[in-house]
């Protein structure tokens, strides 16, 4: 972020405003952390609370990972998409065959119920096509 000068209604004042792109960087397929979420036991702030669980359970397990530092250090975008149990094992068994990271987070409150998987940040225009038929958890 940098601060930029702003005129308002002829008063000057400083506002912080998002950084130009860097050049090597597409600002419209930037990197993100798509998050599946089973919701079928779970209201929408329980659903948050797990998709939590399983970002920071990927993050501590894969942190050295080239794709989650760039993640981690330049984007910190994540999408949180509502997907059946059957659908969860799918995407992560997908990923995990194709050479990419995936985290299955099991609630142990819930007996072991696979409750959200955090998958290895993409760039988004990958992203739209592989989660493209999850809906947005609302």
């Amino acid at each position: 972020m940098d601060w930029v000068d702003i005129m308002d209604h002829g008063t000057m004042f400083w506002k912080k405003v998002p950084s130009p792109p860097r050049p090597d960087e597409n600002p419209v397929d930037m990197m993100k952390m798509y998050i599946l979420v089973n919701r079928s036991k779970l209201t929408i702030v329980q659903s948050g609370v797990q998709a939590s669980h399983a970002s920071s359970e990927y993050v501590y397990f894969n942190h050295s990972l080239p794709s989650t530092k760039e993640w981690a250090e330049n984007h910190k975008t994540m999408i949180l998409l509502e997907a059946t149990e059957e659908d969860i094992v799918k995407m992560a068994d997908y990923f995990t065959r194709h050479g990419k990271k995936a985290y299955i987070f099991k609630e142990p409150d819930l007996d072991n119920l696979t409750t959200a998987c955090a998958f290895e940040p993409i760039q988004s225009s990958d992203g739209k096509v592989l989660f493209g038929k999850f809906k947005l958890l609302r």
